[in-house]
């Protein structure tokens, strides 16, 4: 268990298109023509920061595609909803499914293969060693452009297809920076920063200022995109995805991970 709670703490860390309704048609005659916006970056950018620093209540599906030019690829799924301060996270760390859920006042995390799963209050030392990294996923993007991006350009126009339905989008390319750590461990963190920043990354947005798609190369050729097959900002979530009801047979490990993080905080005799 102890290994699979450093895997949790380890990760590191989701939007679609949709046309202009006819009911803002009168308010863009007004405005500048769509397609001269479309065209300029940093308004572009400007929507993208305005849409996840309000963003509230969303429910995205993606799936991560990582191409390794000197070993296998893989594709990765994940899951991401909230509501306030309701949280859950489906995802999977080298290959091993993690769900976490938080209701606002407790939170778990179950390991869907070995049906263990850890309970605790929400603000508590063992929620801080099991992070709900997804946060860094909304102010990846809220900081977009202000703090960690640079130098965009607009490459053209793109329609993509989100849940069966063609939409158009603008595919603008930035130079991402540094941004938050990526690993708790300085070490790591440092190895991924050099890698992973300072390099391209293009961005698929819609004119909500919501990204569809993302692909980005490492300064080692690897390949990491991400597309959206769900993007749902705002509506109504059912509460049922912010509880955990434990499955039969799953076993309640808390009391074991607090027992190793106590031992691991301990001074050395």
């Amino acid at each position: 268990m102890h290994s699979r709670l450093l895997l949790v703490t380890l990760a590191t860390l989701v939007s679609g298109c949709s046309p202009s309704s006819a009911s803002q048609m009168q308010q863009d005659a007004a405005d500048p023509p769509v397609a001269q916006l479309a065209r300029d970056p940093t308004s572009i950018l400007s929507r993208v920061r305005q849409t996840y620093r309000e963003l509230q209540r969303y429910y995205f599906e993606s799936e991560t595609e990582f191409r390794d030019p000197d070993g296998p690829s893989q594709i990765v799924g994940e899951t991401l909803a909230g509501a306030g301060s309701q949280l859950r996270w489906e995802y999977e760390i080298r290959g091993q499914p993690v769900v976490q859920i938080s209701d606002g006042t407790t939170r778990w995390t179950y390991f869907p293969e070995t049906m263990e799963y850890l309970t605790f209050p929400a603000e508590s030392p063992l929620a801080a060693a099991v992070p709900l990294l997804n946060v860094e996923f909304l102010s990846s993007y809220a900081e977009l452009g202000e703090f960690l991006a640079a130098d965009p350009e607009w490459l053209r126009e793109e329609s993509l297809l989100l849940q069966g339905r063609s939409v158009s989008c603008d595919v603008v390319r930035v130079d991402k920076r540094e941004g938050v750590p990526a690993f708790p461990d300085p070490e790591a963190d440092r190895l991924w920063r050099g890698e992973w920043t300072g390099v391209p990354t293009t961005y698929w947005i819609d004119g909500d200022g919501r990204v569809l798609k993302s692909s980005t190369t490492s300064k080692k050729g690897k390949m990491q995109i991400k597309t959206y097959s769900r993007a749902q900002v705002g509506g109504h979530l059912p509460p049922s995805l912010f509880t955990f009801i434990p499955p039969d047979g799953a076993v309640d490990v808390t009391e074991a991970v607090r027992e190793q993080l106590l031992q691991r905080q301990s001074p050395t005799q």
